[in-house]
């Protein structure tokens, strides 16, 4: 997509260039074929200055950030004018101060005459170039103006990319919100949840549901539990991403450490004592939600009853899948094979008396048609509030019999009526077709958001094949190119689905080109962008590409750098490069190219590093091989070391096992006292019991880590502040945590 607007632009750079360097303009085109070198000229053309020829160049590429110096002269006598161009009025107002600064009055005159005007001002207007014409003072000056101008280019490329203003709606911001808390960038969090309250005015419910939103991202269940509406949202109807996170919050916190004893009477049982008695209006029913943590709490709850449905049990532990409940599945099994099915009419019934409308709908499924029967079935069906069984309820009504529907026309009318609009948001019958579902107006795009929120946590991933494949990415194409604000909210859904949730595969590897290229079409790189882009091209990597897309995407990722380079993105470059040394390598040429241009940048910065930083790049230095000019300057150590105390253990945990050993090998670097372990278990170990008692500092990975090792890490701590949880991804975070740990006992 990014090659498609820098292809327009380019067409349209080389038309504006072609017509301002041919006649009566005695300065030739310095890209012409014949003029490559920029050295040679036209017969009778005159050199465009050599410090002209990069952004000119650069210009015929398509890009459209940077400024351009275009010389001009009709007849030998004439002064040259000058025209520097910019592509907006922004940029133009930029320019004009910026020229001012380093050019000046002292060498320019910018306040020309209209007399003054040549036949290159027609010309750049009509190709939308902006221009700042200007003039020498002197003709001595001329070569002054093009060395002023080489600073000034120099200057601005590098220079980091800045954020443009520009009018943003809900949705967008919502998924600005949605974006950082992927890439667990939590001030871009914060920044983006100031922003939705002051340009949108939220009530205080949506307040609390974004509260529970960003506390859920980052993993803090106690938080969920203790936020001062959490009694008044468990009384009102809940959007699902909120439902899910209040189950997710409620399952960690009082069920989850209970799965390693693999005793579901004791699961139920606290169940029945900690989670039913204040989620009554929650357990009416499940709804939409397909999250595991509310399946699991429902499943619990059912078999807490005294007459559990037994198939009901049993479709919610096919969906959950195996292994659902840990230890403890075995055991939650068999109490569903001890329970007897319940059949009829007045089973029925019972049911819905007690507002269990999922086990409801299933035993009146079961009936033949009756005016009692459809009736129940379109209750229940608007109750649970799921358009999948509205849509096969009111299929159910058409089929049968003229004389029930003109009966329930005539009797239920509204109760028809609400269920008719529930079925009409029914998703297309295939995943393929859902894939290419275009949205007609503002709440159609919330429905489909909507859905594609509960989607994303289940395993649809696995029934994509290669068309489909074809067709998600032709989707997020459109939807980049053409809709914007559904493009924006469905982005990190998207991202979440098949970059978090999904291990790496071949088949999905242009679905990771996709991602990436959208993410760049907005041509801004706040930091959760650029933590989403790292995610993306590691897993990309990781799943196999072939040598050409793996060059290719090695010099996207050049580009990026090349625009964000400065120190704040060079801890971006070494976490990037560092994850790239990893992972399998397909063309060691272009993997070099790229880690060139990473340590030659952290070189320039060395001085504005933080000593992790500098570690981190001394090592890469070293596997590459690359000597660093001041390395016995950068080497990276902390002031007083001997203030650690000798023999200080920290445990590094994370289930990348690879990133917490380099985090171990720049933290014995930058603090020789300090003892580190690492370790990754995937479940409750001795080892993993040893290493956190023994340890004074536990350093956790939360987003790449099981709930079963956090809780317990959780019991055998010895302190409760001796915890520590990563902010994200990569061995610079892991290293920074520790150092933050350990400052007060320097």
């Amino acid at each position: 997509m990014g090659s498609e607007f820098e292809a327009v632009h380019a067409t349209a750079a080389a038309e504006c260039l072609n017509a301002f360097f041919a006649p009566p303009n005695r300065f030739a085109n310095p890209v012409a074929p014949q003029n490559e070198t920029g050295a040679a000229s036209l017969p009778d053309g005159k050199v465009v200055p050599a410090e002209l020829v990069d952004a000119i160049r650069r210009c015929l590429k398509g890009a459209d950030d940077l400024p351009v110096l275009l010389p001009f002269q009709a007849n030998e006598g004439d002064s040259i004018t000058w025209y520097a161009c910019a592509r907006d009025k922004a940029s133009q107002r930029d320019l004009r101060a910026d020229l001012h600064a380093f050019i000046g009055p002292t060498y320019a005159d910018f306040d020309l005459a209209a007399d003054a005007a040549t036949a290159a001002d027609a010309i750049l207007a009509r190709h939308d170039f902006l221009p700042v014409p200007f003039i020498a003072s002197r003709s001595a000056y001329e070569a002054r103006i093009a060395g002023q101008w080489r600073t000034y280019w120099a200057l601005l490329q590098r220079r980091p990319v800045r954020r443009t203003l520009e009018p943003r709606t809900f949705a967008q911001r919502r998924a600005a919100l949605d974006r950082a808390l992927l890439a667990k960038q939590e001030h871009d969090v914060r920044a983006a949840y100031a922003a939705l309250r002051e340009h949108h005015g939220l009530s205080a419910e949506n307040r609390a549901f974004l509260d529970i939103r960003i506390a859920a991202a980052f993993g803090r269940w106690e938080e969920i539990l203790a936020h001062p509406s959490f009694p008044h949202l468990l009384k009102i109807r809940l959007p699902p991403e909120t439902f899910g996170d209040i189950w997710d919050a409620l399952y960690e916190v009082h069920l989850r450490p209970l799965e390693q004893q693999g005793n579901a009477q004791r699961l139920i049982a606290e169940f029945d004592q900690e989670v039913r008695p204040g989620t009554g209006h929650l357990l009416r029913t499940l709804g939409r939600s397909r999250r595991p943590a509310a399946l699991k709490s429902f499943l619990l709850h059912e078999l807490s009853r005294a007459q559990p449905s037994a198939d009901l049990c049993k479709q919610w532990l096919s969906e959950l899948g195996d292994d659902a409940f840990g230890r403890a599945t075995t055991s939650v099994q068999d109490c569903i094979a001890a329970l007897t099915p319940r059949h009829g009419l007045e089973a029925a019934r019972k049911s819905m008396e007690f507002e269990r409308y999922e086990d409801a709908y299933d035993l009146l499924w079961q009936l033949p048609d009756s005016m009692e029967v459809l009736a129940a079935l379109l209750r229940c069906a608007k109750e649970i509030d799921d358009s999948v069984r509205a849509h096969d309820v009111i299929g159910r009504v058409q089929a049968g019999a003229a004389a029930f529907q003109d009966a329930i026309q005539q009797k239920r009318p509204r109760l028809l009526a609400d269920v008719r609009s529930l079925a009409g948001r029914k998703p297309a019958a295939s995943l393929a077709s859902q894939l290419r579902t275009e949205p007609e107006d503002e709440a159609a795009v919330k429905d489909i958001v909507e859905y594609w929120r509960e989607l994303a946590n289940t395993d649809a991933s696995t029934h994509l094949d290669d068309a489909m494949v074809q067709n998600l990415v032709q989707s997020m194409e459109d939807e980049a190119l053409g809709n914007a604000s559904t493009f924006d909210a469905l982005l990190p859904i998207w991202f979440g689905w098949l970059v978090e949730r999904t291990a790496p595969q071949v088949r999905f590897i242009p679905l990771y080109r996709c991602l990436i290229e959208a993410m760049q079409v907005r041509d801004r790189f706040p930091d959760s962008e650029l933590e989403l882009i790292k995610r993306a091209a590691l897993h990309l990597v990781m799943a196999g590409p072939t040598p050409e897309q793996y060059e290719a995407l090695m010099q996207r990722l050049a580009d990026i750098f090349t625009q964000v380079r400065s120190p704040h993105s060079m801890g971006w470059g070494l976490d990037l490069m560092d994850g790239l040394m990893i992972a399998p390598v397909r063309s060691e040429d272009a993997r070099l190219r790229l880690m060139m241009g990473v340590l030659v940048a952290g070189q320039e910065y060395m001085a504005r590093l933080a000593p992790t930083q500098k570690a981190l790049l001394l090592l890469l230095a070293h596997e590459v091989s690359f000597t660093m000019a001041s390395e016995a300057d950068g080497m990276a150590t902390l002031d007083a070391v001997d203030a650690v105390d000798e023999g200080t253990r920290v445990m590094l945990y994370s289930l990348d096992s690879q990133a917490t050993q380099r985090a171990a090998n720049v933290l014995r670097t930058l603090v020789p006292r300090l003892h580190v372990t690492t370790n990754s278990d995937t479940e409750c170990t001795q080892r993993l019991r040893q290493h956190t008692s023994h340890a004074k500092y536990v350093v956790f990975v939360s987003s790449v880590a099981t709930h079963q090792a956090f809780y317990c890490i959780k019991s055998a701590i010895r302190d409760d502040d001796a915890l520590r949880q990563v902010p994200g991804t990569g061995t610079t975070r892991i290293v920074e945590t520790v150092l933050n740990a350990i400052q007060p006992v320097r």
